[in-house]
Parts: C-alpha cells; structure tokens; sequence
C-alpha cells in the first residue's frame, strides 16, 4: 500500500513556473525554487523512483528554506536504515556544494550516523565530485551516500509508467528531447555511411574542381544511380502488374545538403514551372486552371528530392544479386516516402542561369533582368 503525504501536490502549470528547462536537458533550472522538490517528493513519484524506499515524510514545501538540508525522509526497504533525501535544481554541484549538504544534514539532524543519504539533482555531477562526496559523507558517518544526476533521473522519467508525472512536472518537451537526440545520432550515422559508400573522395580541391562541382553537383558521387529501398519493404525485388513499386525504386544521386542526400528523382521526367518577372511561379498544372493574360514564361524543371542523414539506416554499397549499384535503405514517411520534401531545379549551363524552386516559397530567387535574358531565349510558350 503506497504511502500518504500529508500535504497536496500541484502540477507545475497550477504554479505558473516554466514547465522545461531551456539549457537542453528536460529537467528543470528554472522558475520557482520548489518546483523541483515538488516533482521528487510527488507521491507516485518517488515511490515508483525510489523502489527500495519507503517515504515517511516530507518537508518540500517549505519554502523559507528552514529545512535542516533535509527534503525527504525515507526508510530503505531492505536494511531498514534511515535515508535523508535533498533535492537540488543546480546548473552544476560542485565538491565544496556537496560537502556543505553533509555538514548542512548532520548539523540540523540527530542520529545521522550509520543511515543513508540520497542527493537528487537536475544536473549531472562530474565523477571527482561523485566520489569526493561519497568519502566525505561516509567520514563524516553516513553509511552510504549517492547522487541521482540528470542521466539517472531522465532515463527514469522516459518510461512509460512516469508519463503522467512527466507531463505534470516537466511538459511534454521532455519526449521531443529525447527523440531530438535520437535523431541527431540517426543523422551522424547517415552522414557517415553516405560519406563512406557513395562519396568520391577528394584530397585536395583546385579552384577548378571547385567551379566544376558547383555546376555538376553530382560528379562528387561515385555513382550514377542507386536503389532507395524502405526499411520495411518485403517485396523487393518483386513489382505489381504494372511494373510499380512504392516501398523501393531507382533514383539518382545530384547533390549533398546541410543535413541530408539530394536526389534526381528521374531523368526522363521533368515538371514545367510557370514563372512571372517578379519571380512568382507555380506549376504548369496549376496555372492552367487559372485565367492569365499576363506576363510570363515556361521553364522545363528536373525534379530533386532531399532525404535526411536521419532516414538513412544503412547503404549496401556493392548492391546485390538483382542490382550492381549501391541500395539505400531509408525510412518512409507517407506518400513522399524518403523525401522530407521535393523541389524543382532548373539549370542553364550556357547562361550560367540557376534557378531553384521550392513548394515553401511561391517567389524563386531570380532578378527580372535574368528573367528576359531567359525569356529572349525560352520565349512565351
């Protein structure tokens, strides 16, 4: 049966304190001064947290501070010992901070000696500090001291179980952290597998291989072509009736991004943009539903889609038994499949005219002087 706390606990929204923690962890710094203690003396909480405890009591709410360094009193489970618990919302414990919660404890309370004591902090504590506080805590008598850091507490809050605490004390921003992480070390690993399988490598680059790269993007590849294949296909390398398939098909490296692979979605296919001398554009699909007797002009687009690094599981670089070209396995993401998003790229080798459209900005980056030079040779279609 859980224990009773003589005292009720509000979320941290009913205190109007910051529900996250804006320095990049999900535990929180900020804000009133007991939200913290608040969060690791909350009934399911702690009981839940501290397996081997038996909360007895709890002076967390004081907020005058007159709590004889002590915020939770415990019974451990097994050994029956006393544990005094501090809570403590630092950016950083230093050795001297830790050394003064022992003395502050031993100081305000009786028959400290031989029993635990638990320091729970929203910072992670270097190891000298650590182990300085470990000795100094038994010295002074304690049998046993240790600290839950950010690691230990954040591993424990992203459990299923501690959703409701989560949410109550630290927001939601703590799940859209973590897979922030996740996501940041899914795109080291994309990056290094492009830049090991599919990359040339250059040692040393002339002016003029600079010049060349920028007009031929895709000469920084080894290949020409690959296989995207999802992560969760089963039917490669088999096609329907038509000879379709969504969940794998070729495509063809063009560039690298900041954050992920540009691909030619196909060569033999290509998108007409219609655009006007201010830059607007839309596609020809559309512009044909609508009634202009306007200024403008037709430009043939290759379309190109970007895959992030974090979608990129792993690349087969000498392909397989059915394909002799590199097989990217990637993750699908609905209809666009890898694609985070497509745009459209035209470019005019002989005008040095390049000119990138993206569904996110109806207005391309071209100067009306640059629009007739173009128009003189492309003509109204």
């Amino acid at each position: 049966m859980r224990p009773v706390f003589p005292f009720v606990i509000r979320p941290a929204k009913a205190l109007g304190v910051q529900a996250v923690d804006r320095a990049g962890t999900g535990l929180p710094r900020e804000g009133r001064r007991d939200r913290f203690q608040i969060a690791c003396v909350q009934v399911d909480f702690f009981w839940i947290l501290a397996a081997d405890l038996r909360p007895q009591a709890c002076q967390a709410l004081r907020l005058e501070g007159a709590d004889q360094g002590v915020d939770i009193y415990c019974k451990e489970k097994d050994s029956g010992l006393t544990c005094f618990v501090q809570c403590k919302r630092y950016n950083n414990l230093k050795k001297s901070q830790l050394r003064a919660i022992v003395d502050k404890i031993i100081e305000g309370n009786k028959s400290t000696d031989g029993q635990s004591l638990l320091v729970v902090t929203s910072c992670e504590v270097r190891k000298e500090a650590h182990e300085d506080f470990k000795t100094y805590a038994k010295v002074k008598g304690f049998s046993k001291a240790e600290i839950w850091g950010e690691s230990i507490l954040t591993s424990k809050l992203h459990q299923e179980k501690y959703k409701t605490i989560k949410e109550n004390y630290f927001g939601s921003d703590i799940d859209k952290e973590e897979l922030a992480r996740k996501r940041i070390e899914a795109a080291k690993l994309g990056e290094q597998l492009v830049n090991q399988s599919l990359l040339r490598k250059f040692v040393k680059l002339t002016n003029e291989d600079r010049y060349h790269l920028l007009e031929h993007p895709y000469d920084k590849f080894k290949v020409s072509k690959v296989i995207i294949r999802s992560i969760y296909d089963e039917d490669y390398p088999d096609t329907d009736d038509e000879g379709k398939h969504d969940s794998w098909f070729k495509s063809f490296p063009f560039n690298i991004y900041h954050d992920g692979i540009q691909m030619k979605i196909a060569p033999w296919m290509s998108e007409t943009i219609v655009i006007y001398p201010c830059g607007e554009w839309m596609l020809k699909s559309e512009f044909d539903k609508c009634k202009y007797d306007g200024e403008y002009m037709e430009l043939n687009v290759d379309i190109i889609g970007n895959i992030p690094y974090s979608y990129i599981a792993n690349i087969k670089e000498d392909g397989d038994e059915y394909f002799d070209c590199p097989i990217i396995f990637c993750a699908f993401n609905g209809k666009s499949g890898p694609f985070i998003n497509i745009w459209y790229d035209f470019y005019d080798r002989e005008m040095h005219a390049h000119i990138r459209f993206e569904k996110s900005r109806k207005r391309a980056l071209i100067t009306e002087n640059d629009y007739w030079r173009l128009k003189r040779k492309y003509g109204l279609k």
